[in-house]
């Protein structure tokens, strides 16, 4: 399952658009966590169940936080690696190129030094 989502998913277009995906997720976190007022305490709860509820809340928050950190961290390092990919890409043409046309001009003295000795 593995191997076939590797070869099936557009990586180049997933990593180029990463950084978006993460901003609008940290967007949509900001907008849909902001700090409501607390609600008042019912009957059949104390003041300290609910304050100890609002506590988790709060470390739940800072631990989301702290993943949306790290996956905005880890998109910026997949951008790195992207673009290091497109230049090693564009160095490998270059190279191939050039390895070529010496192959080419290679060859090319040979024939001529081949028809001369004939």
């Amino acid at each position: 399952m593995l191997s076939w989502l590797l070869r099936r998913v557009s990586w180049t277009m997933l990593l180029r658009h990463a950084p978006k995906a993460v901003d609008a997720a940290r967007t949509l976190y900001d907008v849909t966590h902001r700090s409501s007022p607390r609600p008042d305490a019912h009957a059949s709860t104390t003041r300290q169940d609910v304050d100890r509820m609002f506590d988790a809340i709060d470390r739940l928050e800072q631990h989301a936080t702290q993943q949306a950190a790290g996956v905005a961290d880890l998109a910026r390092q997949v951008q790195a690696l992207a673009t290091t990919v497109d230049v090693l890409r564009t160095r490998l043409m270059v190279v191939t190129l050039i390895g070529g046309t010496l192959l080419v001009v290679i060859l090319a003295l040979g024939l001529v030094l081949w028809s001369r000795t004939s």
